[in-house]
């Protein structure tokens, strides 16, 4: 968490809904990490051919929460210091063999 806090630019600069999305993204991270653990110890994740019921709905419902409580954070974090990216910056900086950004070209 402490490295979160460091990313917003420290404890001093948080306003009261990042310090309230912190909190439950530490929340979340407790569920997420419970379950991992628990996943780790048993022998085997799928059973009769499903997955074990704790990966089922419910979890995947707290890995999508804590992805879009961290995009929160960190969305008002790059635009206040002006690092919006546009499309084809984040391509190039994963490079993305299939992304095209010149939507007007024909085939």
């Amino acid at each position: 968490m402490d490295s979160l806090v460091e990313d917003l630019g420290g404890h001093e600069n948080l306003n009261a809904g990042q310090r309230l999305l912190l909190d439950t993204v530490q929340s979340k991270l407790i569920v997420i990490l419970q379950v991992g653990k628990y996943v780790d110890q048993q022998p085997n994740i799928i059973k009769d051919g499903e997955l074990l019921p704790v990966l089922g709905k419910s979890y995947l419902a707290y890995l999508n929460a804590l992805r879009l409580s961290l995009a929160e954070l960190y969305k008002d974090n790059h635009k206040s210091k002006g690092q919006e990216r546009t499309l084809e910056e984040i391509c190039q900086k994963y490079t993305l063999d299939d992304c095209n950004t010149d939507h007007n070209s024909s085939d």
